[in-house]
Formats: C-alpha cells, structure tokens, sequence
C-alpha cells in the first residue's frame, strides 16, 4: 500500500539531478522525496539530513496510506522547471495545445524542439546559463533554450520554495526570486 522513494540524486555539486524521479512520477502508488541542494564542501550525503528524510517518509506514509500521489507531485525541482518550460515549449507543436500536452502522453522524439536532448538529462538542460552552477558545459548544438523564460521559470520555482537551496534559502537556483541578469 504505498512507498516513499527517498532518492538521493547525482554526487554532483553543482548541477545536482536525480534520475531516479521518473520512475517516481510515473507510478503513483510511490512518494518521492529529494536530497536538498549540496554546497560545494558538504559531504555526500550528511547523516542528520538523511535522518530527517527518513522521518518525513515515515511521516508521509503514516499520514496518507494507501492515497495515490498527484501528478507532479513526485519530480525534483529540476523536473519542475523542465516540465514548466516543455509545456510552454511545446504549447503551439502540439495539436490541441496546452490541454493536449496536460492529459495525453507525448514522446518527445515526436515533435523537434529545443527539448530534444538526444542522450541528455534535464538537468543539463535547466542549469543552462547557471555559469555558477554548470560547469560541464553541453554542446552549443544540443540545447538552444529561450534563456529569459528558463531564468523566469528557475526563479519563479525559488520563489515559491526559497527553503529548497543551499542552507535552506535562495531557492533550489539561488536566484532569491529574481531573474539575475
């Protein structure tokens, strides 16, 4: 009756992913919970944080047994960000538009886009024009995103969460909110 994936994403530092989230999303009887933002000297993975997520799965399965998890509930906040720019990336490839993309599934090898990553992660994808963040740079011809909506969308996400970054405040980003220029 339900299970609470506690996924502890890449040992990146910098562009920190989690692969492991859609399996998550794509099965609703799972809860998934996120690793929070590394600093750069943080140990892997910090014993008194992964006693609290423990705890908060713990806590989760107690208080919703057996209910199914909404969608988006179960993506990191890089597969927030991604989602909310494919949605608006592909609004106008799609027939039917937004309420196409919103209860259909769609293969994104069907439709050319800026989402097409070939062999990529989403994470490559929305840490672009994060220099602080990404140092693996992806090929100039792989990804050729709108830079002012992802910088829109990334703080728009820390906006609402700002308790998601490093020390618990800037947000996932460390954007405060703000579009930085």
């Amino acid at each position: 009756d339900g299970a609470v994936h506690v996924a502890l994403g890449t040992e990146e530092r910098w562009d920190q992913g989690f692969m492991e989230e859609y399996m998550a999303e794509g099965a609703p009887y799972l809860r998934a919970l996120y690793y929070p933002r590394r600093r750069w000297n943080d140990e892997l993975i910090e014993e008194g944080w992964l006693r609290d997520m423990l705890v908060r799965a713990r806590d989760l399965l107690a208080s919703q047994p057996g209910e199914l998890a909404p969608v988006n509930a179960n993506l990191s906040p890089v597969g927030r960000v991604w989602k909310a720019y494919a949605y608006w990336a592909l609004r106008d490839e799609v027939q039917g538009g937004l309420a196409a993309l919103s209860t259909g599934a769609l293969a994104f090898r069907e439709v050319a886009s800026e989402m097409s990553m070939g062999n990529g992660f989403p994470e490559l994808f929305v840490y672009t024009g994060l220099e602080r963040y990404f140092h693996r740079r992806p090929s100039p011809q792989v990804f050729h995103p709108e830079q002012c909506l992802l910088d829109t969308l990334r703080a728009s996400y820390d906006l609402a969460y700002p308790s998601l970054g490093i020390q618990g405040r800037g947000g996932w980003y460390n954007t405060s909110g703000r579009v930085l220029p």
